[in-house]
């Protein structure tokens, strides 16, 4: 379980990492007026890939839950009772 873990935090770092190249650059592009619209377009890309990468992280580094096989009793379930 904790090598799963390592590799789940080290691809978010991954992508942490990205994310914050890409809109460096992207503010940077945007200080100079003949590539301003590249500069826009790229911080506009790296939003749009931050959100599809934190939905993907969080479905990752969420735990599943348990669910047991059909017809397995479940917890819950009260036990019949004979008349």
């Amino acid at each position: 379980m904790a090598r799963k873990r390592v590799t789940q935090v080290r691809i978010l770092r991954q992508v942490v990492d990205t994310l914050i190249v890409v809109l460096t650059v992207s503010s940077a592009l945007m200080t100079f007026e003949p590539v301003r619209q590249y500069g826009i377009s790229l911080f506009a890309s790296a939003g749009v890939a931050g959100l599809v990468a934190g939905l993907a992280a969080l479905s990752c580094l969420m735990p599943r839950p348990k669910i047991p096989p059909a017809g397995a009793p479940s917890g819950d379930a009260k036990p019949m009772q004979r008349s």
